[in-house]
């Protein structure tokens, strides 16, 4: 292939991802995942001298993504609104992840044609749940584009072993980025131990650099973790994980619902496995990440956020095999009968997949009527409410970041450590399991921003209801007490004192806030 035709078999998914991630971002009425905002103000903590703390003061690491919030920070120094840098720094990523997936491809089937090293990034590009953490502005296609170049190094690192050193960088920082870095290292240790050749020793001199480089990279942060938060986890994995048979049949259903959206395409691969080629590298690569982490996902219940977004690193090298797969039984893909069945498959996978992604709440699908009902509570706190007011929230990310004059207490926990290290049996939606109503009363917080099942709001002793929401089940509760002096310090650092009187009495939210 020239160049001109290697860039554009690159182009045609690139240009799939970002339409179809745009798309994905409109169907959010241009929100962001609620979890993506509670690293952005980590990140503007930090970048304002303020340490790397949810409250100022208060060390709670409530965040799984530090190279993510270190970035962000940089960028918040320069005054720049993360939510718009995170989705420009997000699509980099996942274009980033097609240009090594096309490398892959090339050196599955070095004899391949165009359609053939193409044809595994046009399967990943009309994924829904890739596309979506193209624009989710999270660290999600930033650890998928590391976990996956780590995966081409090693591979090459059996031809040449400075390869394995770089590989060794790269999955040190898949670990910064996600925790479950450090697994997806031992993994293609694993493989690559079992399966490359050479005797035992050979091949452990050869992988010894990437197993020193990585392992002392997370022998000194757990270190460095213990030492500033008090913890070897970060608090949202004791807040989020409950080990238990529920969890497991939490864990089972989510693994169904990615296959069902879009995750199915993985299954045809696995008749690679016994096929022989250069191909064969990097399809025990990938099932065995796959398999190793569905067992992860499995045992911890899978996750709460939509669209399937852990399973965004496992796609890459799987779709490869399917990829093979696939061009067995449409000859060498050089005919146009060929390209125009790929392509088909290709949207249908997305059509199909978007009808099983979960597409019911904020995380997912936004109903504008929600965006209007966040407006109008962001405006009421930013309008209303005296800076260093305590306020109780569920959903703290978006009104976290955009009202950083509040301190915000975490009712479900991930930037609690009271609540996220509760003894309770799951019951709710992965990470919503954790509640303390009497601990979060006994703080007597300025505001209550809650959600209900309804648009009928409860009376809450004590408190006033500000305005619930004509459009969308939320609403605003403020103290209507005075604290006395015993509750100065109630729920804040002991260098700060709460404000003893109720906060000023609402005023109903403006009317037309924007779309």
């Amino acid at each position: 292939m020239t160049v001109r035709e290697r860039a554009r078999a690159v182009l045609v998914p690139a240009l799939l991802v970002v339409v179809f991630g745009l798309l994905a971002l409109l169907d959010r009425q241009r929100l962001l995942v609620d979890d993506a905002y509670i690293a952005f103000r980590y990140a503007a903590n930090f970048a304002n001298g303020l340490g790397l703390t949810w409250n100022p003061g208060e060390r709670v690491e409530g965040y799984t993504n530090l190279s993510w919030v270190l970035v962000l920070s940089l960028l918040a120094r320069l005054r720049i609104d993360l939510a718009v840098a995170s989705v420009v720094l997000s699509l980099a990523f996942s274009l980033g992840s097609l240009v090594v997936l096309h490398d892959v491809a090339r050196r599955a089937a070095p004899e391949g044609n165009r359609l053939a090293w193409t044809l595994p990034g046009l399967l990943l590009a009309t994924n829904p749940s890739f596309d979506n953490a193209a624009t989710s502005g999270m660290e999600t296609a930033a650890f998928g584009f590391l976990v996956l170049l780590g995966q081409l190094l090693l591979v090459r690192g059996r031809e040449d072993p400075r390869f394995v050193r770089r590989a060794g960088v790269v999955y040190s920082l898949a670990y910064f980025t996600r925790p479950e870095g450090a697994l997806a290292c031992a993994v293609a240790a694993t493989v690559e131990m079992l399966s490359s050749r050479g005797s035992p020793r050979e091949r452990a001199r050869r992988l010894a650099p990437v197993a020193l480089i990585v392992g002392l990279v997370v022998l000194v942060h757990v270190g460095v973790r213990f030492a500033y938060y008090g913890f070897l986890l970060p608090n949202t994995f004791y807040a989020k994980v409950i080990f238990g048979h529920r969890t497991v049949l939490r864990g089972a259903a989510h693994i169904a619902g990615f296959f069902l959206a879009g995750g199915f395409l993985v299954l045809p691969g696995v008749l690679e496995l016994e096929r022989r080629g250069p191909a064969r590298p990097f399809v025990l690569h990938g099932y065995a990440l796959l398999g190793t982490y569905l067992v992860y996902l499995l045992l911890v219940g899978g996750d709460h956020p939509f669209w399937f977004r852990f399973y965004v690193p496992l796609l890459p090298l799987p779709l490869v095999a399917t990829s093979t797969t696939l061009l067995r039984f449409l000859g060498r893909g050089g005919r146009a009968p060929s390209r125009v069945a790929a392509y088909s498959l290709a949207l249908f996978t997305n059509v199909f997949g978007n009808l099983f992604a979960e597409r019911c709440d904020v995380l997912g699908h936004v109903d504008p009527r929600a965006r209007i009902a966040m407006d109008r509570v962001l405006q009421f706190f930013q309008r209303e409410a005296p800076p260093g007011s305590l306020v109780a929230a569920e959903t703290v990310g978006h009104v976290g970041y955009y009202a950083r004059h509040l301190r915000i207490l975490d009712m479900w926990g991930l930037n609690d450590v009271h609540i996220a290290h509760l003894d309770v049996s799951p019951n709710a939606k992965f990470g919503h399991d954790k509640f303390d109503l009497a601990y979060i009363g006994s703080k007597k917080p300025d505001y209550v921003y809650v959600l209900y099942a309804s648009l009928e709001a409860v009376e809450l002793p004590g408190y006033d209801l500000c305005w619930p929401s004509e459009l969308f089940p939320i609403a605003v509760y403020r103290r209507k007490f005075s604290l006395g002096q015993a509750d100065a310090h109630l729920g804040v650092p002991a260098s700060t004192s709460r404000r003893l009187a109720p906060p000023p009495p609402c005023r109903p939210p403006k009317p037309g806030p924007r779309l």
